[in-house]
């Protein structure tokens, strides 16, 4: 399985939507070429739109650690706002301690 990271927090919900859009189609282009792939913001977003779950990066960070320790690898999306993410830098930080590649995805 490939672990999907990329931002999600922001103060619009406009912008957290399209970020929810692009992992999701991101997630569903791996999926439809027959890679399995996990997407937190995927998953997460209805959570946080529906039930109105914490969205921030502390709530999610043991989730998302577990998944990234099944995962065969991580994928980073580079939207906007990537590199400013505390999310993201976490999850590439566990990715990259625990062995698990790394690979960088121009989605923009």
């Amino acid at each position: 399985m490939i672990f999907i990271a990329s931002p999600y927090s922001h103060p619009e919900a406009e912008v957290r939507h399209l970020r929810f859009l692009s992992a999701l189609r991101y997630a569903n282009s791996l999926i439809a070429r027959g890679r399995p792939a996990f997407s937190a913001i995927a998953y997460g977003h209805p959570f946080a739109v529906e039930l109105e779950a914490p969205t921030n990066f502390h709530h999610w960070r043991d989730f998302n650690h577990h998944m990234i320790d099944v995962a065969r690898e991580v994928h980073v999306l580079l939207l906007y706002g990537w590199e400013d993410s505390q999310g993201v830098a976490d999850e590439i930080a566990y990715a990259m301690g625990n062995n698990r590649p790394v690979t960088y995805i121009n989605v923009e």
